[in-house]
C-alpha cells in the first residue's frame, strides 16, 4: 500500500500496530511505502507538458524544441498561438520574425478558431 509521505507515520501506527492490526484483518501481508506526492505531481505535470509539445510540435511542423518553449509560456495549442503577434513569439522564442511568421500561419491553419 502506498501512502502520502506525511500520513506514513500514522498508516505504520505506534511500532507497527496498524500496519500488523490491517494485516490480521485482511489476512494479507501488508508493506506500507510513502510517496513523495510533489515528486509524483511534477512527474505528471513534465509528462502532459512533453505531451503537448509533441503534439504542438506535430500540429505546428516546429522542432520539439520550440514547441517546448511555447508550452513553457503557456501557449500550448494552436488556438491560443493565434492570439500572439510575430513581435510577441519573437520575443519569447528569440526566433526571427521569419520563423515567428510561419508559426502563426501553421497555427491559424490548425487552430479550431
Amino acid at each position: 500500500m502506498k501512502v502520502d509521505a506525511d500520513q506514513l507515520s500514522l498508516a505504520i501506527g505506534r511500532r507497527g500496530q496498524n500496519a500488523r492490526l490491517t494485516s490480521r484483518l485482511i489476512g494479507w501481508e501488508v508493506s506500507i511505502d510513502g510517496v513523495d506526492r510533489e515528486a509524483t505531481e511534477h512527474e505528471k505535470l513534465v509528462s502532459k507538458m512533453g505531451d503537448a509539445a509533441q503534439t504542438l510540435s506535430v500540429a505546428l511542423g516546429v522542432s520539439r524544441d520550440i514547441a517546448s518553449a511555447l508550452v513553457g509560456v503557456g501557449m500550448n495549442s494552436p488556438e491560443l498561438i493565434v492570439d500572439a503577434t510575430t513581435d510577441d513569439l519573437v520575443g519569447m522564442l528569440g526566433c526571427s520574425p521569419e520563423v515567428a511568421s510561419q508559426i502563426l500561419d501553421a497555427a491559424k491553419r490548425n487552430s479550431t478558431r
